[in-house]
């Protein structure tokens, strides 16, 4: 029988490389269901509700304020789930702001500029300086979810003053992080204000393909209407932004585009059948 001297196929050549892995970092429009849009808007409603029933209801006014600030945050072009008085919001924020401690002040800065605009009506109430936050921050020890809100909505506030020493000299509490026990929840809002400071998280020092997977799951199993995937998804967006900016509105996140689908897959050669 005669021997074919075609040329022969080398089987690895016919080996198509693996797609590449697929992005697991936040997307409101695969991890956040209608349901959860639904709940965010009743929830924001029922504030509402129960603060026009009482002004004394402290503890009820900040949680609100902090409600719709992640809310404008994560869907800023969700208008339907925002508040469409920002009067109201102001005046919230202004009968409210003097009875924080005035570490905790800077936060109440950063949601009426974010939900209101110009802050100088609340500037009167504010006489804490980065330095004073960096000698709280140290005095704990390690970085706690309250202070790091506190210093980020500093620099939100206050774009324009550096923060290149202050940052510098908290960076050992910042790569002592893996140290201190966290729930998930807490550890993704850490590293949320952490890139708001220091452009990126890696300072942390967590494996970040680990913390998306994780990260996925969770958004996953947190029931619909839960606080905590609020409150997750709010951090999990910032993360996965692709730039931060500082606007006159606050944080405003530019956030990568999709990849299309590349559907040029490397033909195989053509096998001619044997005999032909």
């Amino acid at each position: 029988m005669p021997v074919d001297k075609r040329e022969r196929v080398n089987i690895k050549d016919l080996v198509v490389d693996r797609p590449e892995k697929k992005d697991l970092s936040f997307d409101p429009e695969t991890l956040m269901t209608q349901a959860d849009w639904n709940r965010i808007k009743r929830r924001n409603e029922w504030f509402r509700e129960q603060l026009d029933k009482s002004d004394d209801q402290k503890f009820l006014k900040s949680e609100y304020l902090d409600y719709i600030y992640r809310t404008a945050v994560l869907a800023p072009e969700r208008t339907d789930l925002l508040c469409p008085d920002k009067g109201y919001i102001g005046n919230l924020i202004i009968t409210d702001v003097d009875n924080r401690p005035n570490k905790e002040k800077t936060i109440y800065l950063n949601y009426y500029k974010s939900l209101v605009g110009d802050p100088g009506m609340v500037m009167p109430y504010f006489n804490f300086g980065p330095t004073a936050y960096a000698s709280w921050i140290e005095e704990q020890g390690y970085i706690t979810v309250p202070r790091i809100t506190a210093l980020a909505s500093y620099k939100i506030v206050n774009s324009q003053v550096n923060l290149n020493e202050i940052l510098k000299r908290l960076e050992p509490k910042f790569k002592r992080f893996l140290e201190i026990r966290t729930t998930f929840t807490e550890q993704a809002e850490i590293a949320a204000w952490t890139k708001v400071l220091y452009g990126d998280w890696e300072i942390l020092g967590l494996d970040k393909n680990m913390f998306w997977e994780e990260a996925k799951y969770w958004m996953n199993d947190i029931a619909t209407g839960n606080y905590a995937k609020h409150q997750l998804a709010f951090s999990l967006k910032i993360l996965a932004a692709k730039e931060i900016k500082f606007t006159d509105h606050g944080l405003e996140l530019v956030m990568p585009q999709p990849k299309p689908y590349d559907a040029n897959i490397p033909t195989l050669p053509e096998v001619k059948k044997y005999g032909s």
